[in-house]
């Protein structure tokens, strides 16, 4: 005889080995993405709209929920003073367009409290937006010798740009102190002084900063396309074009593999 099965005393809550979390479906949000405040406010006009028109709230939640494919809790909570009160307090609070001033609070930097703008910058005569780059002078003449020696076929290292640098720095240098000696250095020169001297420490002193400058002068002198061509499986002749070394001592070389490099190319 087959036994009664008898009923299982119901308890509350999930049943035992359920889980509490629900396992995310892939390609689905984890989290439900809320309405903007800015759609709420406009939520709220035209419920408000609605509620005129049908002549009841319960009328008008109702077609929200219909229209928007919302919850109905959601819809009369569009109705509530202290949801619209709140929603217009952080769209007033927020930062929109150009127009907008940089909100106060504990969020921003220490930066931000000690230097505070003085009013909006604007593209006029005399007036240059930016930090004013001092050191302009000293690597244009930089950028013009490494643009003549890649010209005549030298290629250049990295050391090589920054050597270059460092020795018109100082020249520079030396010649707006004797400037400054004489009386003669106006406040620009004074200014202009005190940045190369920096600069002169800094690249001389810290490891890193001479990386990352020498990397910025590879750039302003437009040789870094060149850093970026394929360096395997190259000839001999191209293995010379590219060694580093005295320019004085190899150039003949260098331009004996590059004639013998362009009647290749013409037989071909």
């Amino acid at each position: 005889m087959g036994g009664v099965a008898l009923p299982l005393p119901k308890h509350k809550g999930r049943p035992a080995g359920s889980k509490n979390k629900v396992v995310s479906q892939p390609g689905l949000r984890e989290k439900r993405a809320d309405v903007t405040a800015r759609n709420k406010l406009a939520l709220m006009e035209e419920l408000d709209a609605l509620a005129v028109s049908k002549g009841s709230k319960r009328k008008a939640a109702t077609e929200m929920q219909k229209r928007h494919k919302v919850s109905l809790s959601f819809a009369r909570n569009l109705f509530k003073s202290s949801y619209r009160q709140r929603a217009e307090d952080f769209v007033s609070s927020r930062s929109v367009g150009k127009t907008s001033l940089r909100q106060k609070g504990s969020h921003l930097g220490f930066c931000h409290f000690v230097s505070k703008s003085q009013g909006k910058r604007l593209m006029r005569d005399g007036v240059e937006l930016g930090r004013k780059d001092r050191l302009r002078s000293v690597w244009q003449e930089t950028l013009l010798w490494s643009q003549l020696e890649e010209a005549n076929l030298h290629i250049l290292s990295l050391k090589d740009v920054l050597a270059d640098f460092l020795d018109r720095l100082e020249v520079a240098i030396a010649v707006r102190k004797k400037d400054e000696e004489a009386g003669s250095l106006t406040e620009e020169g004074k200014a202009e002084l005190a940045a190369m001297a920096q600069k002169q420490a800094s690249l001389t002193d810290n490891a890193k900063q001479r990386e990352k400058y020498t990397a910025r002068l590879v750039t302003l002198c437009g040789l870094r396309a060149r850093t970026c061509q394929q360096t395997a499986n190259l000839s001999h002749e191209e293995e010379t074009l590219r060694q580093p070394g005295d320019f004085s001592t190899s150039s003949s070389v260098r331009l004996k593999a590059a004639s013998e490099q362009r009647k290749i190319r013409r037989d071909n």
